[in-house]
């Protein structure tokens, strides 16, 4: 197996230029195997060249005294193997609470912040790589839950063997060949019994239905999956080019926005559509964006001039005579917290503020006060205003860095609100403004009047209706932002 992996290496020139490799280490079968395969080839191939080996292990705060003996563990091994070890401990679940994200997320983003600090720090010069263990099993569950998510081309591509910093040396094996590995070699390693329950997504895809697929379809459902994910990456690559060469031809931009003729029409429906996905993509960023956004801007060729659709993040795309135009409407800023968009003019109108410690804005008799009157008097429920924790905002925004900011504005294609959690994973439970604005018998007449407060498609506030259940005040807040729905003054 060794071998393969060495091959698989090479042949995706992962380790060319490398100074350091950060390795992921949680304990597991997969990361063990990870850190020796790869200790094995630099002693072998790379004498000489520098290039070191450390790892990198997050505790989550999670498993108690089974996650404290994993990193026991971690700690060892390198020792043993004389290999740098670093140790990250956070509190997951208090995190993902605060951040307003689902705790496998905010994992997530911890190992990959907790990875890139040690590759980021390097003297000048000095390249470094994270090595992921991603292997078959994981590329399998990765392209069935984007397909069942319905991803486009791009999406079912997989799992990159090096983009982006991130190698991945196990993706040319499997689970089983890596366990056998490990027990020909006499290689001990934790096992995390978190991932025998089926409760988030992944798992139950790893648990059943790779196994159902696997008795009534195909013993080499694994396999044959990435091999399907390596065809629609051959694919995706051809679409790319091709939508450049069309992008070339079709599509201008000056101050009034981005421009694309109507003779793109002529081009395969798929290219089409991938010049639009493209222009959405530069303009809303990726997260919030889907298959029916483009698809929308493809239907405007059909309509007659002046029509016009909104998209995520303030975006218009609006028909003209030789095509369509696409234009931000982000661009009347109010201080560093929020900016406003849309040209409707109703009644009413959202005003935002800052109020910190020891400010003017402050004229509840004290911040403190002010908090616990927020709190303790529910002041959150006054349908007029409302108050969030800035902070946590700013935290969100920062690890959603496509996401605009704040942003008051009128509904758009995709928006959504966070009205709760399900619990024990702190999952969000979604529902579109469009069913808030129905369930709250809102007239449809009235609904395009209403003010939003979003960040990107996720609505904080629609006024006077309902708020979000994220951004809470609670006594730990340092920094309010209010929101205040007037009446206009005649």
């Amino acid at each position: 197996m060794y071998d393969r992996v060495k091959a698989y290496i090479e042949k995706n020139c992962m380790l060319e230029g490398i100074g350091r490799v950060v390795v992921g280490l949680s304990g597991g079968a997969d990361s063990v195997c990870l850190l020796l395969m790869l200790k094995k080839y630099i002693t072998e191939t790379r004498k000489g060249c520098g290039t070191q080996l450390m790892a990198v292990h997050v505790h989550h705060g999670i498993r108690g005294a089974e996650a404290d003996s994993d990193a026991a563990f971690c700690k060892a091994l390198c020792e043993e193997q004389g290999i740098e070890y670093k140790e990250y401990c956070y509190d997951v679940p208090r995190l993902a609470k605060e951040r307003g994200c689902g705790e496998e997320e905010m994992g997530r983003l911890l190992r990959y912040g907790a990875f890139r600090e040690n590759i980021d720090n390097l003297p000048m010069g000095i390249k470094g790589a994270a090595a992921v263990a991603h292997h078959q099993n994981d590329q399998a569950e990765t392209v069935l839950f984007h397909i069942a998510r319905g991803s486009s081309v791009a999406g079912t591509r997989g799992m990159e063997p090096a983009a982006g910093g991130i190698i991945r040396p196990l993706l040319c094996v499997s689970k089983n060949e890596i366990e056998k590995w490990l027990s020909d070699n006499n290689i001990s390693y934790c096992t995390d019994q978190t991932n025998f329950e089926d409760t988030y997504a992944r798992n139950a895809i790893r648990l059943r239905v790779i196994p159902c697929l696997e008795e009534h379809v195909n013993e080499g459902t694994v396999s044959n999956i990435c091999k399907y994910a390596e065809r629609m990456a051959q694919i995706d690559d051809y679409i790319k080019m091709q939508t450049s060469k069309a992008e070339g031809i079709y599509v201008t931009s000056d101050s009034s926005g981005i421009h694309v003729k109507n003779e793109i029409v002529n081009e395969h429906p798929v290219i089409c559509k991938s010049v639009i996905y493209d222009i959405l993509k530069k303009l809303c960023g990726a997260k919030d964006l889907e298959d029916k956004h483009a698809a929308s801007c493809v239907a405007l060729y059909e309509k007659q001039s002046g029509r016009s659709i909104s998209l995520p993040k303030g975006v218009i795309a609006r028909r003209e005579y030789d095509g369509i135009v696409f234009v931000n409407m982000c661009n009347n800023r109010y201080g560093n917290a929020v900016s406003r968009q849309g040209d409707i003019e109703p009644e009413y109108e959202l005003l935002s503020s800052i109020i910190v410690p020891d400010t003017d804005e402050d004229e509840h008799g004290g911040f403190s006060r002010l908090v616990n009157d927020i709190i303790d008097k529910n002041l959150m429920n006054d349908n007029c205003t409302k108050y969030f924790d800035y902070g946590k905002i700013k935290h969100y925004i920062a690890e959603n860095r496509e996401c605009d900011g704040l942003v008051i504005r009128h509904r758009a294609m995709g928006d959504y609100m966070i009205i709760g959690y399900a619990e024990p994973q702190h999952r969000e439970k979604r529902k579109k403004i469009k069913e808030i604005f129905i369930d709250s018998k809102i007239p449809a007449e009235k609904r395009p009047e209403i003010w939003l407060c979003a960040i990107g498609n996720r609505v904080l506030w629609a006024a006077g209706v309902r708020r979000c259940a994220e951004f809470l005040v609670d006594r730990d807040t340092k920094e309010l932002f209010k929101l205040e729905l007037k009446q206009k003054e005649k």
